[in-house]
């Protein structure tokens, strides 16, 4: 499935499939663990509260896709947009400038440093979440900072982390649910 722009956001159960996001340690041990946060800091414009918050999800993978999909319309993100490549997603981005991106670090053989640069260096507010399917010694951008994003996180921890410590919050929901 290649990029995809949604008119509005569906609701969608996400119990059944949040089961293979699932933390394999308590978030408290999160702050011990090897996966550090990035020091970046949240930027200062946030969206007006009565404005949906719009996320463009990139990964190669359509299962991750779908599964990151229904448990951002869960905590009540928009989701804008979907892309599979680093070519899809520049050219969503470019066209629909997201409020959010989650980024996968690897897309099969292209490097999402490359649509993190791109991000940084002309939409330097939009707030990049990395993640991925590998252990952090396995990432080569291990501290997401020096590509002006958050993470890396483990794409099975996504279920359990508050994305409000990387993007704004959606309007009139807990994005911790």
């Amino acid at each position: 499935m290649g990029y995809r722009q949604d008119a509005e956001s569906t609701a969608y159960s996400v119990d059944h499939k949040v089961e293979c996001l699932q933390l394999a340690q308590p978030m408290s041990e999160l702050t011990s663990s090897p996966y550090r946060l990035s020091a970046r800091t949240m930027p200062t414009g946030s969206p007006s509260p009565r404005r949906d918050v719009r996320v463009l999800i990139v990964d190669d993978s359509g299962k991750f896709r779908t599964t990151a999909r229904e448990l951002l319309e869960h905590r009540g993100y928009l989701v804008a947009g979907e892309a599979a490549s680093v070519s899809e997603a520049l050219t969503a981005i470019d066209a629909h400038p997201p409020d959010a991106v989650l980024l996968d670090v690897r897309l099969g053989e292209e490097s999402g440093a490359i649509v993190a640069a791109h991000l940084q260096a002309r939409y330097p507010a939009v707030p990049v979440l990395l993640v991925s399917a590998d252990p952090p010694e396995a990432v080569r951008h291990p501290d997401g900072s020096a590509l002006g994003a958050f993470g890396p996180i483990r794409k099975r921890e996504l279920a359990q982390i508050d994305l409000t410590q990387f993007w704004p919050a959606p309007p009139g929901r807990d994005p911790a649910v």
